[in-house]
């Protein structure tokens, strides 16, 4: 399956195709997204994940043509 991915930040970029896309198997979940993309596990609590538009968790399951966009969370003072 084909998902498309937006992400920014310390995410591995070489594994999209065509800069946005990721090819999945079909037992695909975010939690698989999430190693794909090679983000450290100290680092998930920072990065929020939506799929379809939507607020995902890590059981999600995944289907062709979804979309899965990242968010990163601002700190500052």
């Amino acid at each position: 399956m084909r998902i498309k991915v937006s992400v920014a930040g310390i995410a591995d970029h070489s594994v999209l195709e065509d800069g946005e896309y990721l090819v999945l198997g079909e037992k695909a979940t975010i939690r698989t997204v999430y190693s794909r993309l090679k983000i450290p596990l100290y680092l998930r609590p920072f990065y929020r994940c939506y799929l379809n538009y939507k607020p995902a968790a890590m059981r999600d399951k995944l289907k062709d043509g979804d979309e899965v966009f990242f968010m990163t969370l601002a700190a500052g003072g």
